[in-house]
């Protein structure tokens, strides 16, 4: 199987068992697991980062970080810091 794959089912399978007896039974060590979850979480993105990726490439990336905050301050109604904004 995939590492995206088992990752996802171990996800889903969590909610009514333990982590380590998944694995166990999938015989992936821990660190492996955690390994593939750490790499397979920075692929998606979340909404916040969609929204400031598609301002970002509206106004041809004119715009700092301020200017993006204030943005989604007032017209979507999004309070979030400047710095979030600028690690994006």
């Amino acid at each position: 199987m995939e590492p995206r794959v088992i990752v996802q089912v171990v996800e889903e399978l969590s909610a009514t068992f333990k982590i380590i007896d998944i694995l166990g039974v999938l015989g992936i060590p821990k660190s492996t697991y955690y390994r593939w979850k750490k790499k397979y979480k920075k692929v998606e993105l979340t909404s916040l980062e969609e929204l400031v990726i598609k301002l970002c490439k509206k106004n041809f990336y004119h715009y700092g970080h301020r200017k993006i905050k204030s943005i989604l301050n007032r017209k979507y109604g999004i309070n979030v810091n400047r710095k979030t904004v600028q690690k994006i």
